[in-house]
């Protein structure tokens, strides 16, 4: 399994301009005076979460995370929490399409996201399970979605099968969350034929078409999935890349990303000896 601190922290970063983005208001404005320890109903979030003005929404998701008992949400709550992660997301792909150098790493509205991610991870609700693909990066939500087994590989897939322009740091993120899956020696054996047969196509995929420096990161979370899935074609992939000069030329990639790479895939066929 590949650290996912640093993609996490970018990913904060992003997420936190999005949701600045929302609600402009005042340099300086006055502290929240909202009841914080009122536990919300599903009625009153989903009112803020469709309204328009930033400081409902952040007031609503922080008394959900101080007060709400897990399991406690509506179906259709969960799925608005969810949508409010992916409107983000996709506020980002916007900024970053248009301003790679959009992004304001000091924004203090990531804690929000943190929230949002917080009550689904509490909700354990498949409901929410695009929401928590969406900020896997960030690690806990990672670990939460390996517990929700199958109902999340078509999510998963779905991301890891997106191209890194398109899903910026999500397809690494949903790869290792898969391997994650096949790791674990008492999830494993409950994932269905299909199920570990789809996550060996999307490495296959990866692995065969993952290309330039940026994504030597997906191409080694792809090789440590290959090499999970216990598919000795893809096994023999992962070994020819290792040091394998000519072929990170072919991919774009220099001496230095040749290296991070052949490390990782090293790891991967020592943890997942035949």
């Amino acid at each position: 399994m590949l650290t996912m601190i640093k993609r996490g922290l970018v990913l904060f970063a992003m997420l936190g301009q999005a949701t600045a983005a929302m609600g402009q208001g005042p340099s300086n404005p006055p502290p929240l005076v909202y009841p914080f320890d009122k536990i919300p109903t599903d009625a009153e979030i989903v009112a803020a979460l469709q309204g328009s003005d930033a400081r409902p929404k952040e007031v609503i998701i922080i008394r959900a995370e101080r007060n709400l008992p897990p399991h406690s949400l509506q179906d259709m709550t969960v799925r608005a929490i969810s949508d409010e992660i992916l409107k983000l997301r996709h506020d980002v792909q916007v900024r970053f399409k248009a301003d790679p150098l959009s992004v304001n790493e000091g924004n203090s509205h990531s804690e929000y996201v943190k929230s949002l991610a917080q009550v689904l991870m509490r909700e354990q609700n498949p409901a929410g399970i695009d929401g928590l693909v969406a900020v896997a990066g960030m690690g806990a939500p990672g670990s939460a979605l390996v517990e929700f087994r199958e109902a999340a590989v078509p999510a998963l897939i779905r991301v890891a099968s997106k191209e890194p322009e398109d899903e910026p740091n999500q397809a690494d993120s949903a790869l290792d969350v898969l391997e994650q899956m096949l790791e674990s020696p008492t999830i494993r054996p409950t994932l269905s034929v299909n199920a570990i047969e789809e996550m060996r196509q999307v490495a296959a995929f990866r692995l065969n078409n993952t290309k330039g420096n940026d994504n030597w990161h997906l191409l080694a979370t792809a090789a440590y999935l290959a090499v999970a899935t216990g598919d000795d074609q893809l096994r023999l992939q992962v070994m020819d890349l290792i040091d394998n000069a000519a072929e990170f030329a072919r991919r774009g990639m220099t001496i230095q990303w040749q290296h991070e790479v052949s490390d990782q895939a090293r790891q991967a066929l020592a943890r997942f000896p035949q």
